[in-house]
């Protein structure tokens, strides 16, 4: 292999012999010198660009989180609609009205073997462990209508990230048929 090239005569007191050309390194180029390799400006636009690209990948991944915290707030809030809704079909003629940011009431001892509540009592008991899981929710809080036969749920959050709170609200509603208890 050969490693120099015989330069003309005319070129022999100003030029190196033997020229290496290996990336990175100086070599001539005719009756100038040219350098190989990436200048110190196009390193820095390389790692601006790549900068930049990954500050958008982090922004998206932030209003990726938020709106799946978003989503799950509401369909916890939701479910817990349901699930009064339900209580209240399964225990018809009790009155399950409360409105939004009342005191949640005193759970009565209506649960494990032997208990006897009446109706209103298991309505009492019903809406006490509702206001308990509506306090898994940020700044969570509910009320219950009953307009003729349909039933109202309002289920109210904090899904905000600012200093003053934003309240955010679902409502389900639902007809059921109240039948008078026997």
């Amino acid at each position: 292999m050969k490693l120099h090239k015989q330069l003309p005569t005319s070129m022999h007191l100003c030029a190196v012999r033997a020229i290496v050309r290996r990336p990175g390194t100086t070599r001539f180029i005719g009756a100038r010198w040219a350098e190989s390799g990436f200048s110190l400006i196009e390193v820095l636009v390389a790692v601006l660009i790549v900068a930049v690209g990954v500050l958008g990948i982090v922004g998206l991944q932030l209003v990726t989180m938020r709106t799946n915290s978003s989503a799950m707030l509401r369909s916890q809030a939701t479910q817990y609609a349901y699930n009064i809704i339900d209580r209240a079909r399964a225990n018809p003629g009790a009155n399950y009205v409360i409105a939004l940011a009342a005191a949640p009431p005193a759970a009565p001892a209506c649960d494990g073997a032997g208990a006897n509540c009446t109706r209103q009592q298991m309505a009492t008991y019903d809406l006490a462990g509702w206001f308990t899981d509506l306090g898994t929710l940020p700044g969570g809080d509910g009320a219950i209508t009953l307009t003729g036969d349909v039933i109202a749920v309002t289920v109210q959050w904090n899904d905000s990230r600012d200093a003053v709170p934003v309240p955010t609200s679902a409502t389900v509603r639902a007809q059921i048929r109240i039948v008078a208890p026997p």
